[in-house]
């Protein structure tokens, strides 16, 4: 739904409602399960879309961390926060 909301130009709704869901998979199932980072993942990418560099920054600097102890540095997930790190440093 999330999506839904930022392709019809409701970019308010699309990011609280992603930050809702990431912080009730936190509390749910944890900070650190799959769908918790995917969901932590998705939001930072939103925020990189909607010019919020610097949370999408804070929060792929966390996630690179977080990716790099669940999954290890070679994993597909850890590759692509590592990539959209190296895209917000670029754009900065």
């Amino acid at each position: 739904m999330a999506a839904s909301y930022h392709e019809a130009g409701r970019v308010v709704e699309s990011l609280e409602l992603r930050e809702r869901v990431v912080a009730d998979y936190a509390r749910t199932l944890g900070p650190d399960h799959p769908e918790s980072l995917k969901a932590r993942h998705a939001l930072a990418f939103a925020y990189k879309d909607n010019q919020q560099q610097g949370k999408a920054r804070a929060l792929a600097e966390q996630l690179l961390a977080e990716h790099r102890s669940v999954y290890g540095p070679d994993h597909h997930r850890t590759i692509r926060v590592r990539s959209l790190l190296t895209e917000l440093e670029t754009e900065a």
